[in-house]
């Protein structure tokens, strides 16, 4: 995220139930304006994923325009585990 007119970036959980219909979402990550210059780390612990009525689950990733053209987003090397982030360091995007 690197930019004058960088907008905004969420990470959201999106549990699909058995009928296909009303997607529920939830945001489990934001951030805005630019992160300067350079690649950031981040780890986030994804919970209650599974619903009764559940047919599965996704993970959206959104970016929302800035004011402007001068800035961009970018995602690399997405790791998904079923073990949750390691307590030492915590969950949270902005390790780096």
């Amino acid at each position: 995220m690197f930019g004058s007119d960088i907008g905004t970036l969420n990470v959201l959980t999106q549990l699909v139930p058995a009928s296909l219909q009303n997607v529920t979402s939830t945001l489990v990550w934001t951030k805005s304006k630019s992160q300067g210059n350079q690649w950031h780390r981040g780890l986030q612990t994804l919970r209650n994923l599974n619903g009764t009525d559940a047919y599965g689950w996704r993970i959206a990733f959104e970016g929302i325009v800035g004011k402007g053209y001068l800035g961009d987003i970018a995602l690399d090397d997405i790791f998904i585990s079923q073990a949750a982030c390691p307590p030492s360091r915590g969950c949270d995007f902005e390790l780096g």
